[in-house]
């Protein structure tokens, strides 16, 4: 199995867009000319169907592989949104045009999203793109079929009557200002379960967001990966703690589930989809010595986009002890720092060699510095790094700018109204103000919240 070639990629969504499959040995242009006629017939006949955000992203394949003028054709075909602006200004400015002295917000966040997405150089519109959340966490579910030694979420089964309505999910997506290129991370427990993912996949995408779902793969399979697909899904993050399946069941507490993860991983890569696939294992002691397998399975496969290592945190509905490493989860935590340090240091030369390691160096020596003293902050200075970057919704649609931040007031609810202006409101204001005092080793300035801009498609 083997990464899809540029040209087969362009093949890929060209079979998907037309109903039936162009001549064979079409050139380009011609192929670009069908594609605009299929996408202005639908818009025609007043479809905003999948199709129109699959020619979005082949236009945005073709502008990466410096094929601007058939990137613009497709752009100027597509329905006049602030993403299609986008996608014509950057084929201009590949084209020779020169670089605007400024440039609404939103259209900046969308460059940078897609840009970043297909390794295009971005420095210059990070001083343009607008407040707000860049990520946003969606707690779809608190309910997964796991039994993960370093999560008790297994343990707090929600009744499905105390989920916010499927309806409520959809509004929410819809009213939120959130500007196109927001990173949507569909997330649980076990995303999976939640009987309608695929339509808020959907609904994000055509948004222009980024989405993403965390997942441990054991229903990553068939129909169900075949509508993500559909849907436009960007992103997904697979957990694989161990290349040995003993070891692994053993941690995820499911026998099998190895296996599954590696099935999971050959459907993605079978199905040639343009959706970016990253390894996220958990540093433990149990699994210390399988880093570096994990990582040389990771760059030995070219369908696998990167390896992306978490710290070990306090387990999730655990009873908050400072010394929770030392108590009765010690014999998940790594007793010898200097082991750590050293298959740390066996990621960072790794990462330099051939790449695909999402963490950045940095986040890899803050890790190294985290193991040997979890009680001292991470940071040089207090405070969380996030501000006003990040967005949790609970699964019952609570709004908090922070799950891990204790006593402080929710944002409000999902359905609550005025949400259009929640970012500018004075709760946001205050919920953010709070963040700035709190020097707390958590989830987010370890892992997935450490360095948000650095982390997109990096190595």
């Amino acid at each position: 199995m083997r990464q899809r070639r540029p040209h087969e990629l362009v093949d890929y969504y060209v079979r998907l867009i037309l109903p039936e499959p162009p001549p064979p040995r079409f050139d380009l242009p011609s192929i670009v000319g069908v594609v605009t006629q299929r996408i202005r017939a639908l818009r025609e006949h007043g479809e905003a169907s999948p199709p129109l955000h699959l020619a979005r992203d082949m236009a945005w394949l073709l502008l990466s592989l410096r094929r601007a003028d058939p990137a613009r054709r497709l752009f100027e075909a597509l329905p006049p949104t602030p993403d299609s602006e986008a996608g014509l200004l950057a084929a201009a400015v590949e084209l020779g045009a020169p670089l605007p002295r400024h440039l609404p917000p939103a259209i900046a966040r969308i460059l940078a999203s897609a840009m970043q997405r297909y390794d295009l150089e971005t420095d210059w519109l990070r001083p343009l793109v607008e407040e707000g959340p860049r990520l946003v966490n969606l707690s779809l579910t608190e309910n997964c079929t796991f039994r993960c030694a370093m999560c008790f979420k297994w343990r707090n089964q929600v009744p499905p009557e105390a989920h916010l309505p499927h309806r409520a999910w959809l509004k929410l997506l819809e009213v939120l200002p959130l500007a196109p290129g927001t990173t949507i991370n569909f997330a649980g427990a076990e995303p999976l379960l939640y009987p309608g993912l695929t339509e808020l996949v959907a609904a994000a995408t055509a948004r222009g967001m980024t989405t993403a779902i965390c997942t441990n793969g054991y229903l990553l399979r068939g129909n169900v990966l075949e509508k993500l697909i559909g849907a436009g899904l960007h992103h997904v993050a697979l957990s694989l703690d161990a290349m040995d399946p003993v070891i692994h069941d053993r941690l995820r507490g499911v026998p099998g589930a190895h296996a599954r993860a590696l099935e999971a991983i050959a459907a993605l890569a079978a199905a040639g989809a343009p959706l970016r696939l990253e390894l996220q294992p958990t540093l433990m002691a149990a699994n210390l010595g399988e880093i570096p397998r994990l990582v040389a399975f990771t760059q030995e496969h070219d369908h696998l986009h990167g390896l992306n290592l978490l710290a070990l945190i306090p387990p999730h509905e655990s009873t908050p002890d400072p010394a929770w490493f030392r108590g009765p989860y010690q014999h998940l935590w790594p007793q010898d720092p200097g082991a750590v340090e050293k298959v740390l240091e066996g990621v960072i030369t790794a990462r330099a060699a051939r790449g695909k390691i999402a963490n950045p160096v940095a986040q890899l020596r803050t890790f190294a510095r985290y193991y040997r003293d979890p009680t001292t902050y991470v940071r040089t200075r207090p405070g969380c790094p996030l501000g006003q970057d990040f967005l949790n919704v609970n699964c019952d649609g609570t709004l908090v700018l922070c799950p891990f931040l204790e006593g402080t007031e929710p944002l409000g609810h999902a359905g609550d109204p005025g949400l259009e202006n929640l970012f500018t409101s004075a709760r946001w204001q205050e919920a953010t103000a709070a963040l700035a005092t709190c020097s707390r080793n958590c989830h987010l300035v370890l892992n997935c919240g450490f360095s948000h801009e650095d982390r997109v498609n990096v190595g």
